[in-house]
């Protein structure tokens, strides 16, 4: 009964960190000597902190993904892991620092072709690297969200989608139209979308070789985003993701050149591009926009506090906020697109009434439990990954009485379900955090009868029907294969590469470089932190976790890893 229980809560895929917690223990033992050699101040403090939040939301992810709710006994289990592992997690966090500072600051002025063609030869390798998966994709991954943009024309424009996406789509729909041919149409558009994205990612690794990283870390992250599947197939998937991508990566690197050079080294060309991209990145989706006015703040007060570059700062703040909520405005006008629903703001509200709603119902009046029920019609289908279920027959915003009603029920039921509140958060954003999670590889599940479904798996393979556009392989042995490890989700039966699939290995390796920065008291870190971290914190706040969400800052970490371990500062000739 206690193997059954045990297995319960240790997920199959997870066996391999039954040693690595025996190992941690033991080290806890010793931490005190240990980290007295590494540390001490602050910086025992900081690898604390990482320890106890690693260990944390690891064990709180056994509990919430093995089914099981916030209760004494699972609190206790958290709380007991913290006191066993954190110091062991400690001791890895200074380990891991080390590793990365040592490696960093070996300067290589080493040249070879890369560093003669950083822009062009990565772009090239990679390009070259994609065309297979883009031949077995042919012409494209055309799922997702375009059977909702394609539709849009004249007069029946939504901003439920990026506008300027919508219409980059459907310059090319209406192109394989006139040519007489969809497919070729939208495989022109996947080829325009893998250039851009390729020289964006070649960007970054220009960054790099300006920084004088190691030539093996500069061609590791090289061969990553080549060859390991995730930017291949993000290369050639027609959603909106992937062109946002580019220009967020793109504005991230032109604000780290920005903190490297100053203000004072800006040429009329660094202003044109910082405001472009900043403009696209706002366009391309729709919480961009909070990302570019948040890191306009953050320029602006951070040259107020150290008295420095004001006037620059302010007009790179105000000038792109204004671009930004112009570029927007004019575009909604040009097409006369009707409004999106403020619905798409509520994920995280909604799943939160949804789960008491499912689990605690007995808590609601039987007043109140109509009044939900009129609010939110579909609250029934409560999925506890994906908030779509819900939130698309929300009747919240159709008076300003209903929006009233709903933020009373809200916080009414708020104190005695403050446990179901905190469930709703983190089991819908899993998918993020946690090193095993797989969920985000079963989003939409299986049909009635058992099957597999069309749109089952890390990366949605389906072929949106009634366009004109169908899927032709022109390599099907290889169509076969990337069906076989992300349409039956095989990658997670092969440890190491699944580990390269978990979105929760990113984002404990982002925690670790910003406690880094803390712990080294890095302000030029701050302003790009502030750009990627407010851009995570609308992804949290959005409907699911998918990989899709997560790849634009996902991508970042090779530059937030040179901004916070490289120590050569960079001749004012280098850029």
């Amino acid at each position: 009964m206690m193997v059954e229980a045990f297995s319960n809560l240790i997920p199959y895929y997870s066996w391999l960190y039954i040693p690595v917690a025996l190992v941690a223990l033991l080290s806890a033992l010793r931490y005190r000597r240990l980290s007295g050699f590494f540390c001490s101040g602050m910086d025992k403090a900081i690898s604390i902190i990482f320890g106890i939040l690693f260990v944390f939301f690891y064990t709180f992810g056994l509990v919430i993904s093995s089914g099981a709710f916030i209760t004494w006994k699972s609190m206790c289990f958290i709380l007991v892991s913290c006191c066993l592992f954190s110091p062991a997690i400690g001791i890895g966090y200074h380990c891991i620092s080390r590793f990365f500072e040592k490696q960093f600051n070996v300067n290589d002025d080493s040249v070879c072709l890369l560093y003669r063609h950083p822009i062009l030869l990565p772009s090239i390798i990679m390009l070259v690297c994609w065309t297979p998966v883009f031949l077995a994709l042919y012409p494209g991954l055309f799922a997702y969200d375009v059977a909702v943009q394609i539709p849009q024309g004249a007069g029946r424009y939504s901003t439920w989608q990026p506008l300027l996406h919508t219409l980059y789509l459907k310059a090319f729909y209406n192109l394989g139209e006139i040519i007489g041919s969809y497919n070729t149409g939208m495989a022109l558009s996947v080829v325009a979308q893998m250039v851009l994205f390729a020289l964006s990612l070649s960007y970054l690794v220009r960054y790099m070789v300006l920084r004088h990283v190691r030539k093996q870390i500069t061609i590791t992250v090289l061969v990553f985003f080549s060859a390991v599947p995730i930017c291949p197939i993000m290369a050639v998937s027609m959603t909106k993701d992937t062109l946002f991508t580019a220009a967020f990566l793109a504005s991230f690197i032109k604000i780290l050149e920005i903190k490297d050079s100053g203000f004072s080294k800006l040429r009329i060309m660094d202003w044109t591009a910082i405001f472009i991209l900043l403009v696209l990145t706002g366009l391309l989706r729709s919480n961009g926009k909070y990302a570019v006015y948040a890191v306009a703040a953050a320029f602006f007060i951070e040259s107020l506090i150290v008295r420095a570059s004001v006037k620059q700062a302010y007009v790179l703040s105000v000038t792109a906020i204004v671009l930004v909520s112009v570029s927007n405005a004019v575009l909604v006008s040009i097409t006369q697109a009707a409004p999106v629903s403020r619905n798409e703001m509520m994920s995280v509200p909604y799943q939160q009434l949804a789960r008491v709603y499912r689990y605690a119902h007995e808590s609601f009046s039987p007043e109140d439990a109509v009044a939900v029920k009129n609010l939110i019609p579909d609250i029934s289908h409560y999925n506890i990954h994906n908030s779509d279920g819900v939130k698309m027959s929300a009747k919240v915003f159709d008076s300003v009485d209903n929006q009233k009603l709903f933020w009373r029920l809200y916080f009414k039921y708020m104190p005695q379900n403050m446990d179901k509140y905190v469930e709703a958060f983190f089991v819908n954003t899993i998918g993020y955090w946690y090193l095993d999670d797989i969920s985000n590889s079963q989003m939409y599940g299986k049909r009635g009868d058992g099957t597999i479904a069309d749109d089952f798996g890390l990366f949605l393979m389906d072929t949106k029907s009634g366009f004109g556009v169908t899927h032709e392989s022109k390599l099907q042995w290889l169509d076969d294969v990337i069906k076989k490890l992300f349409h039956e989700n095989k990658y997670q039966e092969i440890p190491v590469v699944a580990t390269l699939f978990s979105m929760g290995a990113y984002f404990w390796l982002l925690i670790l470089l910003v406690c880094y920065c803390v712990q080294s008291i890095n302000s030029k870190a701050i302003v790009p932190l502030v750009f990627v971290l407010s851009y995570m914190a609308t992804v949290f706040a959005g409907p699911c976790a998918l990989f899709r969400y997560a790849l634009p800052y996902i991508v970042c970490i090779p530059a937030i890893m040179v901004m916070t371990y490289k120590k050569h500062t960079i001749k004012p000739t280098d850029f």
